[in-house]
């Protein structure tokens, strides 16, 4: 479910956009993992942000890729 739409919505506005906001805010204030349920679904967080960042690449490999979060750097 998470990969059709992570890939339908990269595809649908490729080369209409620069950058993707990809994953938003999923650590809390202290630094830790918020146990979501993607990360309950998927595995552990490397898996999870990997998994995530390669297919909105691979579907447009020219499209800037970030990770949002409030309270960490």
């Amino acid at each position: 479910m998470l990969f059709q739409y992570v890939t339908y919505m990269v595809r649908r506005y490729k080369g209409k956009i620069a950058y993707w906001d990809v994953i938003n805010e999923i650590f809390d204030g202290n630094g830790n993992v918020i146990h979501d349920f993607w990360w309950t679904h998927l595995g552990k967080v490397d898996n999870y942000f990997g998994k995530i960042f390669q297919w909105a690449h691979n579907e447009d490999p020219n499209v800037g890729l970030f990770y949002n979060d409030y309270s960490n750097d």
